[in-house]
């Protein structure tokens, strides 16, 4: 079991929580690059957890989970430049690894 402290990056004045990010790296998909039913299952698996945070609103996966969700991490495609994306995605896939 892993467990991933939820923290808050800033982008300019705007707080953007690690639960909204991971979940928008485990929504995002290739551009017209179809999602086979095992990579549902394995990114819901990840959402499932998202939405049963334990009482210190921390996330916790089994280990394939998180391994997956640092691979999903490493490989988001970001919209623009910004520290808190690499700060987040460090973060991330170091408690995901470690």
């Amino acid at each position: 079991m892993k467990t991933i402290t939820l923290e808050v990056a800033k982008i300019g004045k705007e707080d953007l929580p690690y639960e909204a990010l991971i979940r928008q790296c485990v929504n995002a998909t290739q551009p017209n690059q179809p999602i086979s039913l095992d990579e549902q299952r394995r990114r819901l698996r990840i959402l499932d957890a998202l939405d049963a945070l334990d009482e210190a609103d921390n996330l916790v996966l089994e280990d394939e989970d998180a391994k997956h969700l640092a691979k999903l991490v490493e490989t988001m495609p970001w919209a623009f430049v910004n520290k808190a994306f690499v700060t987040f995605s460090d973060d991330v896939i170091k408690e995901c690894r470690g």
